[in-house]
């Protein structure tokens, strides 16, 4: 029973929108503050740990694979629900969860990661000829272009029919914001982590048809790509990254440039996904919220999204003191988020707007924003 219930609230997650009814109250205290590893990568063993994926319409994701180095760890339930048993993972992995019919997502496992994941569902796939290339589009303005010729199958030429896939996530719609297939971090080659503001994604899939098979792109053959511009504020170039599923963080890869609507640039592999990108930060940036509820913790966790940058922070459950953190981008504007509110049948999100440009920053650790007190 107390399962179903826990399911219950989290189905209604994805049926509200960013407008709600409830009052919270946001007041800044002085408390003690944690000095950060600047990295992610943190050492040691963690809790046992679930996760529940959905897509954006609120419906379980049957059967998908939950992977760890390779291997399969895990598979979701007829709920979407999985487990990840206790000593299995350390803080600082990459999960990869997979599914032939949407999107997959990397996720590193952080303190107090809440695995609660929704997956965008993959377009239509559309069947070439391998000798001949095609032009396919994507989302409503987007397009690629695949040349001659460019396959190959475990390293020999592949001449014969390819199933492609192109998915477009639109960073502009809430729900696919949080579909990402990875956080919105970029890493250097040193190591260094850096936030970004994300203009759209785009997921390729090449395989042979009705075995799902992967293939590989040809050494030297490129894609050209197009990405749909969703945002005024574009600029005229912007970096290209490829999401490396052993980091979950984005390697840089090029530039696209801002041309007709649309920001074309060239990719280099399939079966993988690419971000129309620019960094808002060279570090991490870290703030930390106590949160705290008049009327009893309902099992909310939290998360943040952001409003003057398309970014959000991954969903957490606070600790046992209240305190959850988040990277964002500095000088920024963004909402934080709790759910769910019971003060109305359905569910409404509780939500608070920080201006970090009123904030002053702490230079060697995580900024600490005070208490979120939610009127429950």
């Amino acid at each position: 029973m107390k399962n179903f219930k826990t399911f219950l609230l989290l189905s209604f997650l994805v049926l509200i929108t960013f407008f709600y009814a409830c009052n919270d109250e946001f007041t800044t205290s002085e408390m003690s503050v944690d000095i950060l590893e600047t990295t992610l990568k943190r050492e040691g063993t963690s809790d046992r740990l679930s996760g529940t994926l959905q897509t954006k319409n609120n419906k379980p994701i049957v059967n998908a694979t939950i992977k760890l180095r390779g291997d399969i760890i895990a598979f979701s339930d007829s709920k979407g629900g999985f487990v990840l048993e206790e000593n299995s993972f350390r803080l600082g992995d990459v999960l990869t969860i997979e599914h032939e019919d949407f999107v997959t997502v990397s996720k590193v496992i952080e303190k107090n990661t809440k695995l609660f994941v929704l997956m965008k569902e993959r377009a239509k796939a559309h069947v070439i000829n391998a000798d001949k290339g095609a032009e396919i589009p994507v989302d409503f303005q987007g397009q690629i272009s695949i040349p001659a010729n460019a396959f190959n199958y475990k390293g020999e030429p592949y001449y014969g029919k390819v199933e492609i896939r192109a998915t477009y996530i639109d960073v502009t719609d809430p729900f696919e914001l949080r579909s990402a297939p990875g956080s919105y971090i970029a890493e250097e080659e040193d190591g260094t982590l850096y936030p970004l503001t994300s203009f759209g994604m785009i997921e390729i899939t090449a395989t042979i048809p009705e075995k799902n098979i992967p293939l590989d792109l040809n050494e030297g053959a490129v894609i050209d790509v197009s990405f749909p511009i969703q945002t005024e504020n574009t600029p005229e170039q912007v970096n290209l990254y490829e999401l490396n599923k052993e980091t979950g963080y984005w390697d840089i890869s090029g530039v696209l440039v801002n041309q007709g609507n649309v920001l074309r640039g060239e990719i280099t592999s399939v079966n993988s996904s690419w971000n129309a990108d620019d960094p808002c930060a060279n570090a991490l940036v870290c703030v930390r919220v106590q949160v705290v509820y008049t009327n009893g913790d309902p099992g909310c966790y939290v998360w943040a999204t952001g409003l003057t940058y398309n970014g959000f922070s991954g969903h957490f459950t606070p600790d046992a003191n209240g305190f959850v953190e988040f990277w964002v981008c500095p000088d920024s504007v963004f909402q934080l988020n709790a759910c769910l509110c019971l003060c109305i049948p359905g569910g409404p999100i509780y939500t608070s707007i920080i201006d970090l440009s009123t904030v002053t920053m702490n230079p060697s650790g995580c900024t600490d924003l005070g208490v979120w007190t939610i009127n429950n």
